[in-house]
């Protein structure tokens, strides 16, 4: 849950429910939870393991990422220049780093640099080694700070946030949030990433390959 306010904010109320339910199985696997016997017998008998890492058994309670990150600064870039938001992204081998939402405070922009110098600042994005401004958006014509613009970009490399300016910006303030997950055997066949033994006898026995060619998964 998260709580957003453009200025002060005082006894601002709010409230939430909580659900607690016990693991199934399907969940005991994926967070790596001791089976009991039965529940191995059940595990087993619907192949759960090698489906959910296959990528095609998913499960509407569990969470799409393992963690959320989200970075807010304040940017400041001399004229000409460029500077990054917050670290590198860096992600993990057999993980994916997905973009998920933008903000950048146009109105500062528009109120401290109008005039020929407002739209020539950008917000750009470098996903993975190659793929360099994948994404270019001029901060000036971006919704205020207030309203976090969807997206979903996935990276498997590495994500870089700058901020880029032809006249310069001071304590310009930006906001992202990015998801942690790890890849499943789908997106790695889509991706043309390598597959292991075990991977790939799993791929062609669930027939992934001309599952994601033809586009059904």
């Amino acid at each position: 849950m998260d709580l957003w306010a453009v200025g002060s904010a005082f006894e601002s109320y709010y409230a939430y429910t909580l659900r607690v339910a016990k693991l199934n199985v399907f969940e005991k696997i994926k967070h790596s939870v001791t089976l009991t016997e039965e529940e191995k017998r059940l595990a087993d008998e619907f192949d759960i393991k090698r489906k959910y890492l296959a990528g095609i058994l998913r499960s509407m309670d569990v969470p799409q990422f393992k963690k959320i990150y989200e970075v807010a600064k304040k940017v400041t870039v001399t004229a000409g220049s460029n500077t990054r938001v917050g670290r590198m992204i860096n992600v993990k081998k057999g993980e994916k780093a997905v973009l998920i939402g933008i903000a950048v405070d146009r109105d500062f922009i528009s109120t401290k640099y109008g005039g020929p110098g407002a739209n020539d600042t950008y917000f750009t994005l470098n996903r993975d080694v190659i793929d360099t401004a994948h994404i270019k958006l001029d901060c000036l014509a971006m919704p205020s700070l207030d309203y976090e613009m969807p997206c979903y970009i996935p990276a498997i490399d590495r994500h870089e946030i700058i901020i880029e300016s032809t006249t310069g910006v001071t304590d310009l303030p930006v906001r992202y949030r990015y998801g942690i997950a790890n890849l499943s055997l789908m997106e790695k066949i889509r991706w043309n990433l390598s597959l292991t033994g075990d991977e790939d006898k799993t791929a062609k026995e669930f027939d992934l390959y001309d599952s994601v060619d033809a586009g059904v998964l």
